[in-house]
């Protein structure tokens, strides 16, 4: 369970049906309802009207949904369709046996490893709800973000980031395979490229 001492305690259990059924998704994403979930309930709600936090321009409302899965390795695509269709934001705390894991949708998915002890800290200086959601999509990512920072831009740069340092790894080691001269010297030059893109960003 997300520990987390903000909003209002519900704990109301959630027919899968009631996802699945206004929903336009394919047949094999409605069978992992089915094969991967086992019990989803409403655990949270975070507003307004049951926090200290105000309103925030894209957020009104967190919702934390608790589901538990019938297998650890479920297919990650339903909580995506769940996200997308939920009209209020929502962080998903999934439990398989004795293990926890937290999942949110942000643009894409963002999710904790297995742990016995998953929690999230809400320990952040905001305002309203953009910031609180803005943090505990940055916790369960886990990057770094400022309140003042956007965070579609910083998911973005992150990207960024992770793609150069893979084209990075991979320059590396073909130049250490790389036996011509001229080769190595115009990987080397490719490699200095992409290092000094990756200081600028």
């Amino acid at each position: 369970m997300i520990q987390i001492p903000l909003g209002k305690t519900l704990n109301k259990n959630i027919p899968k049906e009631a996802f699945f059924r206004n929903m336009d998704i394919t047949s094999d994403i409605e069978n992992k309802f089915v094969t991967d979930i086992k019990k989803i309930s409403l655990a949270h709600s975070i507003s307004p009207l049951t926090c200290n936090l105000s309103t925030g321009e894209e957020v009104k409302e967190i919702n934390i949904i608790n589901i538990e899965l019938k297998k650890q390795e479920a297919d990650l695509r339903v909580l995506e369709k769940i996200a997308k269709q939920m009209p209020f934001k929502t962080i998903f705390s999934l439990t398989y046996e004795e293990e926890k894991q937290v999942v949110v949708f942000h643009n894409k998915l963002f999710k904790t490893g297995w742990s016995s002890n998953r929690t999230i800290q809400t320990e952040f200086h905001g305002l309203n709800l953009d910031d609180l959601w803005k943090y505990l999509v940055s916790q369960v990512g886990e990057f770094e973000i400022k309140i003042e920072e956007e965070l579609d831009e910083i998911i973005e740069q992150n990207e960024q980031i992770e793609k150069i340092k893979k084209q990075i790894a991979v320059l590396e080691n073909k130049i250490q395979r790389e036996k011509q001269f001229n080769r190595q010297v115009k990987l080397n030059s490719e490699l200095k490229r992409l290092k000094k893109q990756l200081e600028v960003i």
